[in-house]
């Protein structure tokens, strides 16, 4: 069992504090999902866990082992950002052989949107189906963790419901940290939840927990 452990994190804007000693783990077979308000800091929680972002302070480690920049190892951790990766001018089907997709064909098309856009350029295409490439892409890319920002939002709910097996079929190989607004999907898809709220990190039970970190009202 593969583990992701975050530890210590701090970052600062201008003399205001984002994060504050942040502890975080991820264990193979786990789906940890992030829930915070807009400007919590989520994003900049996931870039510096990837290690495109320098904070204050942060020690990223897999299996124990410390990485300064942990997507510079082969096979480790892979991101989809809030705003996907830049591909636009490639077509599923170049996806496929940049990041070694063959041998999961035969799950991604049994969302048959894919198959029938695969020859199609990303940025000809629409913005939900963009995203959801890129989704399955990091999802099926050979790896130890897949981060996924907002995977959820600007999808249809028929396509969001395509797309949950898809996570929850790859936690079985691999750890997943993810964050959405749509919080009721990410309760439903996540083993382990977590609210960043005034800086930290609370963990979360129970729906009626997010009240008391003011994500919702009580």
């Amino acid at each position: 069992m593969d583990k992701l452990e975050i530890d210590g994190v701090t970052l600062m804007f201008s003399g205001r504090t984002i994060l504050n000693d942040i502890y975080l783990q991820c264990k193979t077979t786990e789906i940890v999902g992030i829930l915070g308000r807009n400007g919590t800091g989520k994003s900049c929680l996931m870039k510096m866990i990837f290690g495109s972002m320098k904070g204050e302070h942060q020690s990223v480690r897999i299996n124990g082992e410390y990485h300064a920049q942990a997507f510079t190892v082969p096979n480790n951790i892979h991101f989809m950002p809030q705003d996907g990766f830049v591909f636009g001018r490639h077509t599923f089907q170049d996806l496929i052989s940049i990041f070694e997709l063959h041998p999961y064909l035969d799950e991604i098309y049994t969302i048959p949107e894919i198959q029938k856009n695969k020859g199609q350029k990303l940025k000809d295409l629409s913005h939900g189906m963009r995203k959801v490439m890129q989704i399955l892409t990091v999802l099926y890319t050979p790896g130890k963790f897949a981060i996924l920002d907002e995977p959820f939002s600007h999808l249809s709910p028929v396509m969001i419901e395509r797309i949950i097996p898809h996570i929850q079929a790859q936690s079985k190989a691999k750890g997943i940290i993810l964050s959405d607004h749509l919080y009721e999907t990410v309760f439903k898809v996540s083993t382990h939840l977590y609210v960043l709220s005034s800086c930290v990190l609370h963990a979360i039970e129970h729906e009626e927990d997010l009240g008391r970190f003011g994500y919702v009202k009580g």
